[in-house]
């Protein structure tokens, strides 16, 4: 929680209290924030159900923590900005490819002035080598010229990390960056080929995460020890090419970071998994979501509002103790929860369903059947029947139940349930995966000896379908 005093610091807990307020109402479904400075944490939340624990995926957030590997890989004179990338590759080339590859730097991967290789999911299903598959893309403009999101390209950079350091990129940070601050627990997925994907799929903890922020605030120092070669952060931290499309407070793209105005800078992730930092006032603010785009880009959103409400108004220095706003921003944060289901916690009718196997027909989820059972007067005990396993969870009425509960990704163990009956005939479940970003609602409506329900994914990348249910009550 609150762990130092913000006004030592030269920060206001009103402006605090004011930031986090306007993050709760503008960007929905917000997992913890912390707010760093200088080398101390200055308060940390995580908002129930989550906790310190678990350790989350950061999707983009990982472009630029892949960054910081290959400033150190150009720092050592291992790799080189103007280097061209098919002399590392040659022997991935496929026999047709674009030959505007040829011209292609690492420079150019770095500013994703590059290929058009967008997201994660154009490498969903490839077995064989990325490298050649990323080869096989057409580029959108010449190499340098145009900015063009490319997770592609910081996949080619972690290839780049292990064929020239001679370990992959997690390998290399653990030795160089987390293990000195203290950072053990952490996953970052690899490819067919063993490199680290680059682009996505770190996964920390948020404690860590504000270790990071403290790292980005000081410019790569820890404890006064230089970990991020200082030349490379600088550079990677301020504009290198325009984003076009951008507006306020984004003002163009660095070596995988966003720059933002008011000389800050942004790790972003998708969903709002974000730190934003000033390197100046050595203040940043670290933050986990699972906020959709419904009131706009919530990275956008949180990088103004942080901005505007903590960035602007500090000017460092001492402040006077403030007994009342420190009391208020600890009240607000405590009370902070996110939200149940809403409806009662017991159906007259629940006896006609409950205890009985519920059948589905063939559906996404590989749901066969489910089980529900009264445990206690506020608890219920489900189990799913998956196509290959039994998932036996708890779910609590106006509470959150945690446990560990397999579905599909061993990655994405963690789980907390809690449920409510809309009506008599309708019981909504939502369960909150808690090393993603995202939740499920399950609404099922019980019909004499059928029920129909459909699941609803909050946030996915490429978009979430709703998956309907249909069966029978045996």
């Amino acid at each position: 929680m609150i762990k130092n005093k913000p006004e030592a610091y030269g920060i206001s807990s009103d402006n605090l209290l004011c930031m986090v307020q306007e993050l709760e109402t503008f960007v929905e479904d917000i997992h913890s924030i912390s707010v760093v400075c200088d080398n101390d944490v200055i308060f940390s939340k995580c908002i129930q159900p989550y906790t310190e624990e678990p350790m989350q995926m950061l999707h983009s957030f990982s472009k630029s923590m892949n960054s910081i590997a290959v400033g150190i890989a150009i720092d050592e004179g291992k790799l080189h900005l103007d280097d061209l990338v098919i002399d590392y590759f040659k022997e991935y080339l496929p026999e047709e490819y674009d030959k505007r590859i040829d011209q292609l730097t690492v420079r150019n991967l770095l500013t994703m002035a590059a290929n058009s290789c967008r997201l994660s999911t154009c490498f969903r299903g490839v077995t064989d080598s990325w490298i050649t598959h990323y080869f096989t893309y057409k580029l959108p403009h010449d190499p340098g010229t145009v900015f063009q999101y490319d997770t592609g390209a910081s996949y080619m950079l972690s290839s780049l990390v292990t064929k020239t350091m001679h370990k992959n990129v997690l390998a290399l940070m653990k030795e160089r960056v987390l293990k000195p601050m203290g950072i053990t627990d952490i996953e970052w997925l690899e490819s067919p080929e063993g490199n680290t994907v680059g682009g996505w799929g770190l996964y920390l903890k948020t404690p860590d995460i504000a270790k990071i922020a403290i790292l980005l605030a000081n410019m790569g120092k820890w404890n006064g020890k230089t970990l991020i070669p200082e030349e490379y952060l600088k550079e990677a931290t301020r504009k290198q090419i325009d984003t076009p499309e951008e507006k306020y407070p984004v003002c163009g793209y660095g070596y995988q970071y966003w720059i933002t105005a008011d000389h800050s800078f942004g790790v972003y992730g998708a969903f709002g998994n974000v730190i934003v930092v000033n390197p100046e006032k050595k203040l940043a603010v670290a933050i986990t979501a699972g906020a959709s785009d419904k009131n706009g880009n919530p990275n956008r959103l949180i990088s103004k509002i942080v901005n505007e409400k903590l960035f602007i108004p500090t000017e460092r220095g001492t402040l006077e103790t403030d007994v009342d706003g420190e009391k208020k921003l600890k009240k607000y944060l405590d009370d902070l929860c996110l939200p149940y289901p809403e409806g009662a916690k017991n159906s007259c009718l629940e006896g006609k369903w409950f205890d009985k196997t519920l059948s589905f027909e063939e559906n996404d989820r590989k749901i066969q059947s489910i089980e529900i059972n009264r445990k206690t007067e506020n608890e219920l005990l489900i189990n799913f029947h998956l196509k290959d396993r039994l998932v036996s969870v708890e779910a609590g009425f106006e509470n959150w139940i945690t446990q560990e509960a397999v579905f599909d990704d061993p990655h994405h163990f963690l789980n907390s349930f809690s449920y409510a009956f809309k009506d008599d005939k309708t019981l909504v479940i939502k369960q909150y995966w808690l090393n993603m970003s995202g939740y499920d609602i399950y609404t099922l409506h019980f019909q004499d000896d059928s029920v129909n329900g459909m699941i609803i994914t909050s946030v996915k990348l490429g978009g979430a379908v709703p998956i309907e249910l249909s069966g029978n009550i045996q």
